[in-house]
Formats: C-alpha cells, sequence, structure tokens
C-alpha cells in the first residue's frame, strides 16, 4: 500500500512540509447529524443525501471538528481497536475521495 494521496481528490495524509495533511471541514452547505448510531449528511445546494455507518459518522464528525486526516485514522483505529493504521487507510481515502468529490467534504487550509 502507498503512502497518503494515493486516491485521486484525498490530499496527501504525509502532505504538509511538517508531515502532516490539511485539516478537514465539512463544505459550506453541508448539514450532518448523528441519528442513532449512522450519520446522514445533507448538501444544501445539491440536495444531495449521503446515509453513512457508524464507522463513516466518526469520520464526518471528526473532519467536521477541523481534524487533519491522519487524526481521523488514529481515531478510527481507537473506536475500533485497529492496531495497523495501515489496514484502514486505503478504504478511508476512498471514503474521503467520495466525500470531497460530493461537496460534502473539503480541506480547510
Amino acid at each position: 500500500m502507498t503512502a497518503g494521496g494515493s486516491v485521486p481528490g484525498v490530499p496527501s495524509i504525509n502532505g504538509g512540509q511538517d508531515g502532516s495533511s490539511n485539516p478537514l471541514r465539512l463544505g459550506q452547505q453541508v448539514r450532518f447529524r448523528v441519528v442513532g448510531q449512522e450519520g446522514i449528511a445533507v448538501h444544501i445546494g445539491t440536495s444531495e443525501v449521503v446515509g453513512v455507518n457508524e464507522a463513516g459518522a466518526l469520520v464526518l464528525e471528526r473532519a467536521a471538528a477541523g481534524d487533519r486526516i491522519e487524526d481521523i485514522l488514529t481515531r478510527l483505529c481507537q473506536a475500533y481497536d485497529v492496531d495497523d493504521v495501515a489496514a484502514v487507510r486505503a478504504d478511508v481515502e476512498r471514503f474521503l475521495a467520495d466525500l470531497m468529490a460530493a461537496g460534502i467534504l473539503e480541506e480547510a487550509g
């Protein structure tokens, strides 16, 4: 598996000069809520609705809080007791790429 930035549309996980990525945030026209153990993101401008499972809700919550990609990966691994961040990196990068392509997420900086 390659390092961050291997998925088009996703900022490099190790892309900054200090080895960090830019923080993420919800798109300006996006509203996000956790309902039960799942999450729902609505893009007001496009009327697109994205439903996510519990892990996806955690990713979106952390992005809404302004976390960097590597911080989101760390939190996700802690929440699901995963020792190997590399094991989930590609899946998270693809998920983030899909959310960024839909305008749900964007880079904050």
